[in-house]
């Protein structure tokens, strides 16, 4: 189906297109019009051979990735759990990064105790491979730090920061990391990692002042 979907997009483009290098017709149906809102974001590769686009299906963003060089079936990445598709680019030429916003709620935050039903915003952020092969395992280029927080009663509880998608710079020489800004120690300011796109390792570039 979105295959079909995609296809019939090109197809409205195409022959828009052929008829501009002629003569333009008269009128152009607003069907044609009323379609393309429902792909948007188009982001093409920096090879130029992959687009990513976003896709609206049952009232859900869904991101495909389509290649351009052999018109083969589109990768579709879809939001998970609860989660919203926020934004995404092109990290490399093969690793698109997609940028996910999550309501919930939390018990704890920097190892106090929050507020019963306390709703928090907060992003996470993936890095998926464009021919889909870790599309149900992404890489998570934001891992929160070993966690050092004390819950009450003295238990370690685990806590993580709450934006995890603040690319500093994409590195465009190099093809295997981005440098991220993370708050780690949850103190309000940001270390500055440089991540590995293909594994999630990371090492501190910057540390936080």
């Amino acid at each position: 189906m979105v295959k079909g979907l995609w296809a019939s997009a090109l197809v409205v483009l195409g022959s828009i297109s052929a008829q501009a290098d002629d003569v333009l017709p008269a009128s152009i149906p607003v069907a044609n019009f009323a379609a393309l809102p429902n792909y948007r974001g188009v982001q093409l590769s920096p090879d130029g051979r992959h687009i990513a686009y976003r896709l609206t299906y049952k009232q859900k963003s869904v991101v495909l990735v389509h290649s351009i060089a052999d018109n083969t079936d589109a990768i579709a990445i879809p939001p998970f759990n609860n989660a919203e598709i926020r934004w995404f680019d092109w990290a490399t030429v093969d690793t698109l990064a997609v940028s996910f916003g999550v309501s919930g709620s939390r018990r704890y935050y920097n190892g106090q105790r929050l507020l019963r039903g306390s709703n928090i915003e907060e992003t996470r952020f993936y890095a998926y491979r464009k021919d889909g092969s870790n599309v149900a395992k992404p890489v998570h280029l934001a891992r929160p730090a070993r966690d050092r927080s004390q819950g009450i009663r003295g238990r370690s509880v685990k806590s993580e920061p709450l934006f995890h998608d603040h690319v500093v710079h994409w590195l465009p020489d190099d093809s295997d990391h981005i440098l991220l800004g993370i708050d780690a120690d949850l103190a309000g300011g940001a270390e500055i990692r440089k991540v590995n796109e293909n594994t999630g390792e990371f090492r501190v570039h910057v540390a936080d002042q």
